[in-house]
């Protein structure tokens, strides 16, 4: 999940990095890829790591939009 990061807010885009290399997006018109915006604030990363499913870490907003513009295919 890409997010430009502010633990407890919820945001108008999101994307997301499956494993394989897959790619989603979602704003608030659109779900693609299997991506969809949450329904409650996004919680702490050690929170988010604590689930074994999930490798999340902090990025910065070049980092941000470097994954949201593939996750939207290149728009």
């Amino acid at each position: 999940m890409a997010l430009p990061w502010d633990s407890g807010v919820r945001f108008p885009g999101e994307g997301d990095r499956f494993r394989g290399g897959r790619l989603g997006w979602a704003d608030e018109k659109h779900e693609v890829g299997g991506t969809g915006l949450g329904v409650v604030p996004v919680p702490p990363l050690d929170e988010i790591n604590a689930q074994q499913e999930f490798v999340a870490s902090e990025i910065d907003g070049d980092e941000f939009e470097q994954a949201w513009g593939p996750a939207l295919g290149g728009k």
